[in-house]
């Protein structure tokens, strides 16, 4: 019963705890050798960081498309001159609007419509930031953390710019533990932050697939199969989040249509990440009709799962522990049983509006590394090791064929207080014997 709700808790964060994160506050060395890319289109309200944006001037290049209206082009030209900022039109034909394919026309394509665009474009580091993104401590330091560590790409550490209703605070427990995991997993890349050198992030474009969601995920993801380094450095970035129920599920099904075109249409990619793929295509996914059957079945063990996953996810995420984790398990819950399959229905409308399954392919690769690098075999055995174990947790079929008999979920429940009980007592028996025995010296020396 137990095992097939483990989509409500990463693995990823309890070795996080035991990772200790680079300290941005020792890092000495600045670099303003830096373009800072925030992609705008539609309408300027989402343009909502100009006051933070305004600090870096020149460096900052708005990018968006030349399908813009005649006003939207007016108005963010009046900023561009306002604040020094420097601007790219994208010329991104009938295709889609998403900054993935803003950011690499702006690389590529438009070197031949505007000739100054390479010139633009010519700092050794790029940020990629959202327009609702803003950050308290100096970019020159995170490029200069860039050079200290010689990373090609880096993830950051994005974190809610509120917490103050419900869903802000729920949020910002899942932001945290998030980006505990990135110390695991530093290749999960967020659109809304992002830093790399512009040599590696013109080659990962060359291979991105444009599809809008997981698009940021993706760029990590290519980096690490090129064989870049990648890492993590936890400077700040704090972003809008969702701050109503009703804003939260419409983004909510954006994400999880990335999520699929990871985990599942792009699943082969995750060979290279056992754990990853464990948690995320096998428990989320694959199991998700075994969680259905478990709740029609034992309803009534409901309600101790939930009070089991909440002591669990206080204590494994015990660096960013808050008292808000318990009820966490409820959001997790209704994220993974409702949301996660509205993204599937998202993935399958867009991919068919636009023509683009985001199947992720390597047809550029300088550096000539393997498709899924050299430990398949080792990572191919862990996998299979998790899933017997799962199996033999979950599955009645496997527990007859190699233990002859089933477990009821009551028993796991069961089993677990007598194993508590034992160690109970093991540990009690030991602090008496220890206790006679220092008893025992005491009376020794006396005579």
């Amino acid at each position: 019963m137990l095992i097939p709700w483990l989509s409500l808790l990463d693995i990823g964060s309890v070795r996080a705890n035991f990772i200790e994160p680079i300290d941005i506050n020792k890092i000495k060395t600045h670099s303003p050798d830096f373009s800072l890319l925030v992609p705008i289109y539609n309408d300027l309200k989402y343009l909502k960081n100009i006051d933070f944006l305004k600090k870096y001037g020149c460096r900052v290049v708005l990018c968006t498309t030349t399908n813009e209206t005649p006003d939207f082009i007016t108005e963010i030209e009046k900023i561009c001159v306002e604040y020094g900022f420097r601007l790219i039109l994208c010329d991104i034909g009938s295709g889609d609007k998403n900054p993935w394919a803003i950011y690499s026309y702006a690389f590529f394509a438009n070197e031949k419509v505007f000739g100054r665009v390479t010139r633009m474009i010519k700092s050794e580091y790029i940020i990629f930031i959202d327009g609702d993104t803003v950050v308290k401590e100096s970019l020159t330091k995170l490029c200069g953390a860039m050079r200290e560590t010689g990373y090609d790409l880096a993830s950051v550490k994005v974190l809610p710019s509120k917490r103050e209703t419900i869903m802000e605070k729920l949020q910002g427990i899942e932001y945290d533990v998030a980006m505990q995991t990135r110390l695991i997993y530093p290749w999960l890349t967020s659109g809304a932050g992002m830093v790399a050198k512009r040599k590696t992030i013109m080659n990962i474009m060359k291979n991105h697939s444009f599809f809008f969601h997981g698009g940021d995920i993706e760029i990590g993801k290519l980096a690490d199969m090129m064989g870049y380094k990648v890492g993590h450095l936890p400077m700040i970035f704090l972003t809008d989040i969702p701050s109503s129920f009703k804003a939260w599920v419409k983004q909510r099904f954006l994400w999880m249509s990335g999520c699929f075109r990871h985990s599942i249409i792009n699943a082969h990619h995750n060979l290279r990440y056992p754990y990853h793929f464990i948690y995320f295509t096998f428990v989320i996914y694959i199991l998700f009709p075994f969680k259905i059957i478990e709740i029609s079945k034992h309803l009534y063990f409901l309600p101790i799962l939930i009070s089991f996953y909440a002591l669990l996810t206080y204590l494994v995420n015990w660096k960013v522990r808050n008292n808000w984790m318990i009820a966490f398990p409820f959001y997790a819950l209704f994220q993974v049983l409702a949301i996660t399959w509205f993204g599937v229905y998202r993935y399958i409308a867009s991919s068919l509006k636009s023509k683009n399954l985001g199947l992720i392919q390597m047809t550029h690769n300088p550096k000539k590394v393997p498709k899924y690098g050299g430990n398949l075999i080792f990572n191919l055995s862990k996998i299979a090791l998790f899933l017997f174990i799962i199996g033999l947790a979950a599955s009645s079929f496997e527990q007859k064929l190699i233990l002859n008999r089933t477990y009821q979920p009551i028993e796991y429940g069961t089993m677990a207080k007598d194993l508590s009980a034992k160690i109970s007592k093991k540990a009690l028996s030991l602090a008496q014997n220890a206790y006679a025995s220092q008893t025992a010296s005491v009376i020794y020396i006396r005579e």
